[in-house]
């Protein structure tokens, strides 16, 4: 703030009415202001006032508040006596008014000059000198000191000065040099590219001779349906029938006569042109090189060109999915949202990039002439080249191949189609609507309608109310892209938007995220991964329930140890053991039962018996062998030895069989009282698995024979025991036995044998031994 100038209004601070004005002030508000204050306020005081003496004059000639050109003229020439000293207004309006020069110095107003307004000039105080920046008293001079072009120093040494003119007027002519050489220079390599014939290919080099397999698009890849179905036609036109059928549901593209071919170690796409001669101007070499020269993901590359004689053609990159409508047409792919608005945003992608290059126009965008590569990628192919394709010959195909060809072309370029021979860009986004109604409803142009293309053509040229447009249901797809379609076919073409709008539309449908596939795919794939262990865990669970019912299964079958074995592809060797007892045990009566009972009471019959006879096995160290009819076979002490245990282990188990019969009710004859008959032995016997399909856990030996001669022999309702069986019983203890005395057993001849009658501590009822002995006499009998 030092040495700053104030000017400022004087006013009359040491006046009477002043301070009579300045306690009003307070009294009014009660609160105490500071002089300056009190001056702005005054100030305002004086202008009211004048206001109010003008309002007055003009109210008494007559006049009205709104007329503001009286009042403004009643105050010429006034004057009077304010809160801030006299106030007086000239011829002009101003308020000649007396001021203050103010000169800031070390922090304090120190008074320089005063002015009189009514008499003008300014007064100075003696003494007082205005302080500049930096304490000097001198009045800067506002200029450079040798003048703006030094013409205040004429004589003085100013080489310094023109050394460094010339400098500057030296890098500025040398970056002008350089600009100018470097622009010359791109524009003669944009000549030279744009002249240059390096995308010449003799047809010689392209191997035509590819393996059919590489055709991995449906036949519409190299000639359209359309024009398969017009040669049909054409070729047998008495078949009226094919004809109908076609025509109603024609579809196609302009793919014609389109090959693959190897070119330099490459897959190529090679489309002939409808010429035997191509005359190479400058304007050819131009379209082609600026074609060639266009570089974005969404533009199938063109390669070259062959200009051979007769051969000629154009030389593409190869995309092994064909075009989109191949894609559209196949039911077998699944086409969801993100699919439709990838494949869209490819295109309009393409089309941007296409519409700044120096092409500005495609000139034939149809779906026919967006490629898929293996990446799900569209590529735009098939740019409209009027100077390349000039003198070529109309094509094979037929009228309605034709008309149908141009159900993508805009209504202004179908009426003037010699005046856009390249298109327009507001064409191409007609097209491209045409596109989008296909991805959505995918189908041909024009959706399901069952027209004539033709008639369609006629219908969209003549400008119909409302203009005649493909029909889309409200509900056939995403609103974004219905209304997109929709505004791109718009008649008007300035009303159309430009593919760079169209980008970012399709942008905020998918709320800014990117519609590449891959990007979709890989999301999909780690969303998947994320779910897939969850999955994998529970199909495990599931895998390891199956398995063990499955090991449950296995060893109901075989014994557990045996099972093992042959799950790990263990080879079971045949075993012998030394001793293991062996059960047997029948139904007595059984055939005459059987012959009484229908085949489906048998068999509910022994599947209850034998129910309860596994569930009172699995208390005991014991092995089912098998049942044979109404015979039950156990064993103890094999595969896993247990000693001399097995003797008790089976004789416990025929004691509970024995208790479980006294309670069991035959379902068909609940009166009838169930005989077991019980045989048991002990002795060696070899053992082994026997056959692949059904495996067997067989016994071989002379004891399998007689225990089961012991069961034979033996009486109902009794258990039937041999002696070696009793000499391990004695040895085990607990085990209560009666003599059965002498008996004849076959093959052994005499031996004396044993019942077993109960063990120490088996408190479970078993059958009474007077109704035992009665079925004995009446077997004897």
């Amino acid at each position: 703030m030092a040495s700053m100038l104030d000017i400022t209004v004087e006013v009359a601070t040491d006046d009477i009415m002043f301070e009579k004005f300045i306690n009003l002030i307070e009294n009014k508000t009660g609160e105490l202001h500071s002089r300056e204050v009190a001056i702005h306020a005054g100030l305002l005081h004086d202008a009211i006032y004048l206001y109010a003496m003008g309002l007055d004059t003009v109210l008494g000639h007559g006049g009205t508040v709104q007329n503001g050109s009286m009042i403004i003229d009643a105050l010429i020439n006034t004057s009077f006596s304010g809160m801030t000293g006299k106030v007086i207004i000239d011829t002009n309006g101003t308020r000649k008014a007396n001021y203050h020069l103010h000169n800031i110095q070390n922090s304090h107003y120190v008074t320089i000059a005063v002015s009189n307004g009514s008499m003008g000039g300014m007064s100075h105080y003696h003494g007082a000198d205005i302080v500049w920046p930096g304490g000097k008293l001198i009045t800067p001079l506002g200029r450079p000191v040798c003048g703006w072009k030094g013409e205040m120093c004429l004589g003085q040494d100013n080489s310094v000065t023109i050394i460094v003119t010339t400098v500057i007027l030296f890098c500025v002519l040398v970056a002008f040099f350089l600009t100018v050489s470097i622009k010359m220079y791109r524009k003669k390599q944009r000549q030279g590219r744009l002249s240059s014939m390096s995308w010449k290919i003799a047809f010689e080099s392209l191997n035509t001779s590819v393996d059919r397999r590489l055709h991995k698009t449906r036949s519409s890849r190299f000639m359209s349906r359309d024009t398969l179905k017009t040669v049909a036609m054409e070729s047998f036109p008495s078949l009226n029938i094919m004809r109908a059928s076609m025509e109603s549901d024609s579809s196609g593209g302009d793919q014609l006569f389109a090959k693959i071919a190897i070119y330099d170690g490459t897959a190529v796409a090679v489309k002939m042109v409808r010429k035997n001669y191509l005359a190479i101007t400058p304007e050819v070499v131009t379209e082609i090189n600026q074609i060639i020269h266009l570089k974005h993901n969404n533009i199938n590359p063109l390669m070259g060109a062959c200009v051979d004689p007769f051969k000629v053609c154009l030389v593409s990159e190869y995309c092994n999915r064909g075009s989109l409508q191949d894609v559209l047409e196949n039911d077998d792919i699944k086409l969801d949202r993100i699919f439709k608005l990838s494949f869209a945003h490819d295109i309009a992608r393409g089309m941007a990039y296409l519409h700044q290059s120096p092409v500005k126009t495609h000139g034939q965008l149809k779906s026919s002439n967006v490629l898929i590569d293996g990446h799900w990628v569209c590529k735009i192919t098939d740019i409209a080249m009027p100077k390349f394709r000039e003198g070529e010959r109309s094509s094979s195909r037929g009228q309605h191949a034709q008309f149908y060809s141009k159900l993508w072309t805009a209504p202004e370029l179908l009426r003037a189609p010699c005046e856009y021979a390249t298109g327009t860009p507001k064409g191409d986004v007609y097209s491209y609507a045409i596109i989008l109604q296909e991805i959505i409803l995918r189908t041909g142009p024009y959706g399901y309608i069952n027209e004539d293309p033709e008639d369609i053509i006629s219908r969209v040229k003549v400008l119909e109310h409302p203009p005649y447009r493909p029909k889309v249901p409200q509900d056939a797809g995403e609103e974004t892209l219905l209304d997109l379609m929709r505004i791109c076919w718009e008649e008007i073409p300035m009303f159309r938007p430009n593919f760079i709008n169209v980008v970012e539309t399709l942008r905020n449908a998918n709320n800014g995220k990117t519609t590449n596939l891959v990007d979709q795919m890989i999301h999909m794939m780690e969303k998947y991964a994320d779910h897939l262990e969850d999955l994998v865990n529970e199909r495990t669970k599931r895998l390891e329930e199956e398995q063990q019912r499955t090991d449950e299964l296995l060893c109901r079958m075989l014994p557990k140890s045996i099972a093992s074995d042959l799950k790990m592809g263990k080879r079971v060797v045949p075993e012998t053991f030394e001793c293991v007892t062996i059960f047997f045990s029948d139904i007595v009566g059984f055939t005459v039962l059987s012959s009484e009972s229908t085949a489906m009471e048998v068999v509910d019959f022994l599947n209850d018996l034998y129910i309860s006879f596994d569930t009172i096995i699995e208390n005991y160290d014991v092995y089912k062998v098998e049942t044979i009819g109404d015979a039950y076979m156990v064993v103890s002490g094999l595969p896993v030895k247990n000693g001399k245990r097995h003797a008790g282990e089976v004789c416990t188990m025929a004691l509970d069989l024995l208790s479980c019969v006294t309670t069991f009710r035959i379902r068909h004859r609940p009166h009838k009282q169930l005989q077991l008959r019980i045989g048991i032995h002990s002795g060696p016997v070899a053992a082994g698995v026997v056959g692949l399909k059904m495996p067997r856990f067989c016994l071989f030996g002379d004891t399998v024979n007689y225990a089961s001669r012991m069961e034979s022999c033996g009486l109902a309702l009794r258990i039937h025991i041999s002696p070696e069986c009793k000499c391990i019983l004695d040895e085990l203890g607990g085990f209560s036995t009666k003599c059965r005395g002498d008996i004849s057993v076959k093959g052994k001849g005499t031996i004396r044998t044993y019942f077993l009658l109960t063990k120490e501590g088996f408190d479970k009822p078993l059958p009474d031994l007077r109704l035992a002995a009665s079925l004995e006499e009446h077997e004897f009998k």
